[in-house]
């Protein structure tokens, strides 16, 4: 192997582990962004279910 080729070879390595960290970061950060539209949506639930709770009258 040549110092030329050695040199594309790692340089292709680098490319790929950079569009992998890439691509990982997209991943979580849509991860993220749905794990809070649900969580989002289950607080709204909640609020709902607490309006419509009658308060029970001690008397």
């Amino acid at each position: 192997m040549t110092h030329q080729t050695a040199a594309i070879v790692i340089v292709l390595l680098a490319a790929v582990v950079v569009a992998l960290f890439v691509y990982s970061g997209r991943q979580k950060r849509r991860f993220e962004e749905e794990r809070l539209e649900r969580r989002r949506k289950l607080d709204a639930i909640k609020a709902q279910a607490r309006a419509k709770e009658t308060p029970s009258d001690p008397i």
